[in-house]
């Protein structure tokens, strides 16, 4: 079992020009930059005072959102799924969050469940360019080629520069000309 009291166990503070994160019962802090938590608390903390009135839920769901990533990196995905349901309980508004549960879904081969929080997410705000391309790969799984490209190309059309949606496009491509093929003279 988790314990997601995490808001009790870390002093979360600044000092000038840095923010900091440290357990309680630790000595030191550990140093933040910008790309280990998210900017609105970043900025936050850096630049306002008291620190007192950020809001509890938000503190928490960063520190649980980069345990969920860690997670993800060590190929825990049950684990990771349970974080991240746990910061949407907390935060349910925040795509980012979304991402990381779509994620953890994709890594444990659910690319149906994948698609459907590619869909919410996207629904809402579909110039995610990120979730076009995580669902163009859970299609490009279940082998729904065509449905996979059409992602990718809906990733392209948001940013045309995105590499991986243009690889991940060329191999669907592929697969669907081979399975074409295939079917053709198989």
């Amino acid at each position: 079992m988790l314990d997601y009291d995490l808001f009790e166990k870390y002093e979360i503070g600044r000092v000038p020009e840095h923010v900091f994160v440290r357990k309680k019962e630790e000595e030191g802090y550990k140093n933040l930059d910008q790309g280990s938590i998210f900017p609105e608390v970043y900025y936050y903390l850096l630049f306002n005072s008291p620190i007192r009135t950020l809001p509890k839920e938000l503190i928490l769901a960063s520190i649980l959102n980069n345990t969920g990533v860690d997670l993800i990196d060590n190929k825990q995905y049950g684990k990771a799924l349970e974080i991240f349901d746990k910061i949407i309980e907390l935060d349910h508004d925040d795509s980012f969050f979304f991402g990381g549960k779509a994620t953890a879904l994709y890594c444990m081969e659910e690319y149906s469940k994948a698609i459907e929080i590619c869909n919410k997410v996207l629904d809402a705000e579909p110039e995610l360019e990120d979730f076009w391309i995580l669902k163009g790969c859970a299609f490009h799984n279940l082998k729904e080629y065509e449905k996979a490209i059409e992602a990718y190309d809906l990733a392209l059309h948001i940013n045309p520069s995105q590499e991986l949606a243009k690889e991940c496009r060329e191999k669907a491509l592929s697969k669907e000309n081979l399975d074409n093929f295939e079917q053709m003279f198989g």
